[in-house]
């Protein structure tokens, strides 16, 4: 019999973070469909309060784009859970949570792809070689966030400069002012 837990666990896990990193922002439903809808995303509170209890199953790509948008957030936060966790891909393919990100990344073979010669990355020049020990894993990781936060400032600048979402200025730090001036920002 199929556990429909485990067949829709990644609908589950954005629909989770998306309730978690609405009430993290403060955010009513009403005011994540409000950002939605400024997001160029038509949402009614309804569409909130359904996928939240269950009734809606499921968002598009562009909602989820969207809703990535209005959370401040990359699409992979609300795809995957915490980084330990096992994901089901699939409701007969699962892997850890960290390997799965760096699947969608296209750095690594989900583990019943392990033949990393018949592994093709469709966006060459996007992707870091695989790491091979825990510590080149780690520095890889530490590389993934660093680019989530490059992407994830660079796609709130879009938002700011269009008018679609305003958001304060996040405070900086001297870290990431030296990151950015490392990068010629």
């Amino acid at each position: 019999m199929e556990d429909s837990a485990v067949h829709g666990a990644p609908m589950q896990t954005v629909i989770s973070r998306m309730k978690a990193l609405r009430t993290q922002r403060g955010l009513t439903a009403q005011g994540l469909a409000e950002a939605m809808t400024k997001a160029g995303v038509p949402w009614e509170v309804g569409v909130v309060t359904k996928l939240e209890t269950g009734r809606r199953k499921s968002v598009s790509v562009a909602e989820l784009f969207g809703l990535a948008a209005a959370l401040r957030v990359s699409p992979l936060t609300l795809l995957l859970p915490e980084l330990e966790a096992e994901y089901h891909v699939t409701p007969s393919l699962a892997a850890p949570a960290a390997r799965v990100a760096q699947w969608l990344q296209g750095l690594r073979p989900l583990p019943s792809q392990d033949q990393e010669d018949e592994f093709y990355d469709t966006l060459p020049g996007y992707a870091f070689p695989p790491p091979t020990s825990d510590e080149e894993q780690r520095k890889a990781l530490e590389r993934l966030r660093g680019l989530q936060k490059q992407a994830q400032r660079a796609l709130d600048a879009v938002m700011r400069s269009e008018g679609y979402i305003t958001f304060p200025e996040e405070p900086t730090t001297d870290e990431d002012h030296h990151e950015r001036s490392d990068q010629g920002d």
